[in-house]
C-alpha cells in the first residue's frame, strides 16, 4: 500500500469507527423517560383487556403482536418516534435490559428466554406482576400466548417446566427509590394485602390473629387497623360473597386461632365467614354494628379488650370522618403502631355511639385527623 493510501486509510479509521457507534447508537430504540412500574403493568393489562390475539407479523397500536411485541409495547419501546418491537434477542441486549436475581424481580420485570441462546427450542418473553406464594415458586405473568393471545397467568418459576428463562430488568423502569423501599403488590388487592402479611409474618406462629375485612368498601379495613395491631396480626381483605384463594391460603398458613370478621352481612356474607371457620383451628368473632359508626366503636372496644388482656394499655384515639377514605387511611399505619383505635364520626356531628365509646374507653387523647373540606 502506497504512503498516500496508508495516510488515508488512518485518515478514514475514525471516521469509520464514528460512523459503526452512530449507526449502533440509532439502531436501538428509545425510552419513555421514567417509566413506572404501574404503567408497564397497566399496559400490559390493557391488551388482555382487550384480548389481542398472537402473531408473529400482526401489529396493534403499533407494535407486533407476539410476546416480544409485547414486551416492547408494555415497555413503550420507540425508534425515531414510532412504536418498535424488538425480538426476543433483542430484548436481551444490555442497552435494553440488565440481568438480575430472582430475589430482586419487581412487578414490571421480565422473565426471558431469548431466541439466540444455544440449545433454546424457541425465544420467550413475560412480564412479571408478582409472586403467586410465599416460596417463589411461581409468579402472576402477562405474555402474548401462541395459543391463547396476550393472556395473564399464574406461571411456575421460571417458566413451567423449561429451561434457560432468567429475570432481566429495563433499562428504562424509574427505581430511584428502589434501595430505600421495598415495593408491596400483587394482581389485586385481595393478594396485595396477603404480600404484605408475607413480608410482617413471615414465619408460622408469627402472626397470633388475623383481622377480615371487606375489600370492596374502605371503612372497616382501615378502622380494623388498630385491632390488627393490638392482637398483633394482619389485615387481610375478601370479596363479600367469595373467601379468595390466596386469603384463605395465608390464614392457613399464619396457623392462627382467631379470626376477626369486620362488618355485617353486608359487607363479609355468612358463606364467607363460615368458610373460616372451616379451617382447622380457627374460631371465628364478628363485630358488626348498624352502621359503621356503630362498627368502628365496637371494633374500639374490642381493641381495647385486647389490649387489657395482654396487659396492655392505650388512652388514645383517633377521629376521622366516616364519609370519604384518606385521613383514616393516612392515620392507620399509626394507629396499627400505637394500637390506638380509629373511630369514626360525620363532618357535622359527633355520633351518640361514638361519644359513648370515648367515654368508656377512657379516652384522654382523642386525634382529630383532617382539616376542614
Amino acid at each position: 500500500m502506497s504512503t498516500r493510501h496508508q495516510a488515508t486509510a488512518r485518515t478514514a479509521r475514525p471516521f469509520i469507527a464514528m460512523a459503526l457507534v452512530m449507526a449502533f447508537v440509532f439502531a436501538f430504540p428509545s425510552f419513555a423517560p421514567a417509566l413506572s412500574r404501574s404503567t408497564i403493568i397497566a399496559r400490559a393489562a390493557r391488551w388482555v383487556q382487550l384480548d389481542v390475539p398472537y402473531s408473529q407479523s400482526g401489529y396493534f397500536e403499533g407494535y407486533r403482536t407476539d410476546c416480544s411485541g409485547y414486551v416492547s409495547m408494555a415497555w413503550v419501546l420507540t425508534y425515531n418516534g414510532q412504536p418498535t418491537s424488538l425480538t426476543t434477542a433483542g430484548l436481551d441486549a444490555p442497552s435494553v435490559s440488565v440481568a438480575i436475581a430472582k430475589d430482586t424481580l419487581q412487578p414490571g420485570d421480565m422473565i426471558l428466554r431469548p431466541s439466540d441462546q444455544p440449545g433454546a427450542p424457541y425465544g420467550h418473553a413475560v412480564i412479571f406482576a408478582g409472586w403467586a406464594d410465599q416460596a417463589r415458586t411461581s409468579y402472576y405473568g402477562y405474555h402474548e400466548s401462541s395459543s391463547k393471545g396476550a393472556t395473564y397467568a399464574k406461571i411456575p418459576y421460571p417458566f413451567y417446566n423449561e429451561t434457560g428463562f432468567t429475570p432481566r430488568r429495563f433499562v428504562g423502569v424509574d427505581d430511584d427509590y428502589l434501595d430505600v423501599i421495598e415495593p408491596l403488590y400483587g394482581p389485586n388487592r385481595y393478594d396485595t394485602s396477603v404480600h404484605s402479611s408475607w413480608l410482617s409474618f413471615p414465619g408460622v406462629g408469627d402472626a397470633k390473629a388475623v383481622v377480615l375485612a371487606s375489600g370492596e368498601n374502605w371503612p372497616d379495613a382501615l378502622g380494623g387497623a388498630a385491632l390488627a395491631g393490638a392482637a398483633d396480626g394482619p389485615v387481610l381483605l375478601t370479596k363479600r360473597d367469595t373467601l379468595p384463594t390466596s386469603v384463605r391460603d395465608e390464614i392457613d398458613r399464619l396457623d392462627v386461632t382467631r379470626v376477626y370478621v369486620l362488618g355485617g352481612t353486608a359487607s363479609v356474607s355468612e358463606p364467607v365467614a363460615a368458610a373460616v371457620d372451616a379451617i382447622p383451628g380457627v374460631s371465628v368473632t364478628r363485630i358488626a354494628g348498624a352502621d359503621r359508626w356503630e362498627t368502628s366503636a365496637l371494633v374500639a372496644r374490642e381493641t381495647k379488650q385486647v389490649l387489657t388482656t395482654a396487659g396492655r394499655s392505650s388512652q388514645g384515639a383517633y377521629i376521622v370522618t366516616g364519609r370519604t377514605f384518606p385521613d383514616a387511611l393516612a392515620v392507620s399505619p399509626v394507629a396499627y403502631k400505637t394500637a390506638r383505635p380509629i373511630l369514626l364520626t360525620d363532618p357535622s356531628y359527633l355520633p351518640t355511639i361514638t361519644a359513648e365509646t370515648i367515654t368508656s374507653l377512657g379516652v384522654m387523647n382523642a386525634r382529630l385527623i383532617g382539616g376542614g373540606p
